[in-house]
């Protein structure tokens, strides 16, 4: 018999925001936000600003979930300072050895999917997730990644732009070099590496 897992671990945000009741923030309180993570700060700080915020809040509004993943990047890359950018492009800034560099910031979902689809669920929820399930979603990454590159290609940003692409699609338990996806997520930057200064992807917590 195929064994089916329940809340797998890009599952455990979604159970909690579903069952958790948090009353949504004012517009003056998100506008307060916004402004703050304009300014610069360091790493620190600003994780800090975003780790104020309940998760469901952050999956909710753009501009917070845009700094939650330049804060996980900050977690893992050595960056003096940064913040996002208040301005329609690019998306953020981050200072690097006393170098200011753009960051645009992008994310990568599962097609037909939307990342708040199971908040629309009243109460708590459990999510049947077969193994066939992962593999299928592992087999989609590649595409959906060179969509999204391809389109952010496009563009032909006008200065140096590191892309910070947020890879939002779960394959379980799955190793990711059961289906060689780190190999090809590597392969699908170099594809694309002409049309920016840096591509970073960051999934399953860990950057590419």
């Amino acid at each position: 018999m195929e064994k089916t897992q329940f809340n797998d671990p890009d599952d455990r945000l979604m159970i909690a925001c579903a069952s958790m009741s948090t009353d949504p923030p004012s517009p003056g309180e998100l506008d307060l936000a916004r402004i703050a993570l304009a300014k610069w700060h360091s790493p620190s700080e600003f994780v800090a600003l975003v780790d104020e915020w309940p998760s469901c809040v952050v999956v909710r509004t753009r501009f917070l979930q845009e700094a939650w993943i330049l804060a996980e990047f900050a977690r893992q890359v050595e960056v003096e300072r940064l913040r996002l950018s208040g301005e329609e492009w690019p998306d953020a800034y981050i200072e690097i050895d006393g170098l200011t560099k753009s960051v645009e910031i992008t994310e990568v979902m599962d097609p037909g999917r939307r990342r708040d689809d199971e908040l629309k669920e009243e109460g708590t929820w459990i999510r049947l997730d077969p193994v066939k399930d992962w593999v299928t979603r592992a087999e989609a990454i590649p595409g959906a990644l060179k969509t999204r590159l391809e389109r952010k290609a496009k563009k032909r940003y006008s200065t140096p732009t590191l892309l910070l692409v947020y890879l939002n699609i779960s394959i379980g338990f799955l190793r990711p070099d059961e289906h060689e996806t780190d190999k090809l997520i590597a392969e699908i930057k170099a594809q694309h590496a002409s049309a920016f200064e840096q591509i970073v992807v960051l999934w399953r917590e860990k950057l590419y």
